[in-house]
Formats: C-alpha cells, sequence, structure tokens
C-alpha cells in the first residue's frame, strides 16, 4: 500500500512538467552512461575492471531474480503515467536499471570518493527516473539499489583477495 501510494506520488509528476519529463527520461536512459563514463575517465585499470565486474555481477542478479520472481509493472495493473515505451512481460522487480547503476558507482566511491559521490547521485537519479517514468515502484528501486551495491561490495572483497599487479 506505501509502495504504491509513493510511487503514484512521485508518477503523478509525469506529463505535468515537460522540462522534468525530458530530465528524467534522459537520466533513464543514459545515467548508467554516465556512471560508467565517470569510471572510465579515472584511467584506473584495476577500478575499471572492478566496475565491470560489479556491472556484469549486476545484470546476472537481474537476470536470476527475474527468473526466480515476476513481479507485475505498475502500468500494467494501470497504474500511473507511463512517460517509455516498456514491454509489460518483464518484471518489475528488482530496478535493473538501479541495480546495475549502483554497482559500478558503488565501486567509484570505494576508490574515489569524489568522482564517486557524483556517481551515486546519477545512479540515485536513475533510480528515481523508473519510478517517475512509471516503470518501477519504489521498492524495487530500493531492492535495486540494495543488489548494486551488495555486487559492488563482493567485487571490492573478491579483489581484496586475489593480489593484481
Amino acid at each position: 500500500m506505501i509502495d504504491t501510494t509513493v510511487f503514484l506520488t512521485i508518477n503523478s509528476l509525469a506529463g505535468n512538467y515537460a522540462l522534468l519529463d525530458y530530465f528524467f527520461i534522459f537520466i533513464t536512459h543514459f545515467g548508467i552512461l554516465i556512471i560508467l563514463a565517470l569510471v572510465l575517465f579515472t584511467k584506473d585499470k584495476k577500478l575499471i575492471l572492478q566496475a565491470a565486474f560489479a556491472f556484469l555481477l549486476a545484470v546476472m542478479i537481474d537476470q536470476l531474480i527475474n527468473f526466480l520472481f515476476f513481479r507485475p509493472r505498475p502500468f500494467v495493473l494501470g497504474l500511473g503515467t507511463l512517460l517509455i515505451s516498456k514491454s509489460g512481460l518483464t518484471s518489475s522487480f528488482p530496478s535493473g536499471h538501479t541495480l546495475m547503476s549502483f554497482a559500478p558507482a558503488a565501486v567509484l566511491f570505494f576508490k574515489n570518493h569524489e568522482l564517486g559521490k557524483y556517481a551515486l547521485l546519477v545512479a540515485s537519479l536513475v533510480g528515481l527516473s523508473r519510478i517517475y517514468v512509471g516503470v518501477h515502484y519504489p521498492s524495487d528501486v530500493l531492492a535495486g539499489m540494495i543488489f548494486g551495491l551488495m555486487c559492488a561490495f563482493i567485487v571490492k572483497k573478491g579483489f581484496e583477495r586475489i593480489s593484481f599487479r
């Protein structure tokens, strides 16, 4: 109930403010690329490799959860305003965009707090955008964030155990 209420509150802005609509549509489509560009900007090969592993782990976790669990997207149930084209056949839980944004963003934050805080901001905006454009509930985004942070932590710990020269 709270999940639906928060979704409807955020999504109720969609379609009412053109500039906000364009901003969140842009972030929902290109936010992950902005984060990956920030990672590449460091030119730190170990960091880039860690971010790549975290991203791939995020993709695998998203696919596994989607295989095991299906939750209809809000628009499939007639809720909210949909601003982008999206298949109703894919699961809402978790938000894969959020998961795949937070994984490399957190890896970057672990190594470079200055750039990492901007990457985490963009990842947060990606999550918010998924609600705004009408394709995810807040709990989907929260789960994506948590799983993304877990991916980054797992990769960080894995790299600490393996000595890369």
